[in-house]
């Protein structure tokens, strides 16, 4: 009997882009027009995607995603454009209306996608303070 071990992951988004559209697609936006330049003010794009990594294949479950339910081969991405995710789920909505995040020390795995995640989220729910020890960002 074979288990399945699912970790969360956090991939690349231009390396998700290349493994679904290929590498001579990956200019293009996800509807097939080319990608535009942001404007002065514009805010810059989130360049990571939440995943769950199952055995040899990688499903999509970031619902901010264009891709979000597709399921892809794990070697079709790079494994330097893989990031563990905090599989504790220590920054869901649920956990920001308890404000039980507001110190980002908790995090499992600290890394860009996890900080930038979470201070979104918090940032969405209205808490704007969040600290980092004792540094309130």
């Amino acid at each position: 009997m074979t288990r399945n071990t699912s970790t969360p992951i956090w991939i690349h988004s231009d390396a998700l882009k290349s493994a679904i559209e290929g590498p001579n697609k990956a200019a293009l936006s996800p509807n097939g027009k080319a990608a535009q330049r942001r404007s002065f003010g514009q805010e810059p794009p989130f360049n990571w995607t939440r995943a769950v990594l199952l055995d040899n294949t990688v499903e999509i479950v970031d619902e901010e995603s264009d891709y979000c339910n597709r399921t892809i081969s794990a070697s079709d991405v790079p494994k330097d454009k893989i990031l563990r995710a905090n599989d504790d789920s220590s920054c869901t909505t649920s956990d920001i209306n308890n404000a039980s995040v507001s110190d980002l020390i908790h995090l499992t795995h600290l890394h860009e996608p996890a900080v930038v995640h979470c201070l979104r989220s918090r940032y969405n729910h209205d808490d704007i303070y969040t600290s980092t020890g004792p540094i309130l960002l």
